[in-house]
């Protein structure tokens, strides 16, 4: 049976940690891979996102479903 998996947005202005993969949402609506470095958000391609304020929410990558 499958379970329901939350993602919970995180909106506070606190930043994830360095490397970490995330999903962001940015100001245009799109959610995307990502991750930060440390200073800056960056697009699952590497390339930062240049405005951060861009990116108005972050979340930790969802475990997916386990069999």
């Amino acid at each position: 049976m499958a379970g329901t998996e939350v993602i919970q947005w995180v909106e506070d202005g606190s930043r994830p940690d360095a490397d970490e993969t995330i999903l962001l949402t940015l100001a245009n609506g799109d959610v995307v891979a990502g991750s930060f470095d440390g200073e800056q958000f960056l697009e699952y391609d590497g390339y930062p996102i240049f405005d951060g304020s861009d990116v108005v929410a972050w979340a930790k990558w969802p475990e997916g479903a386990r069999t």
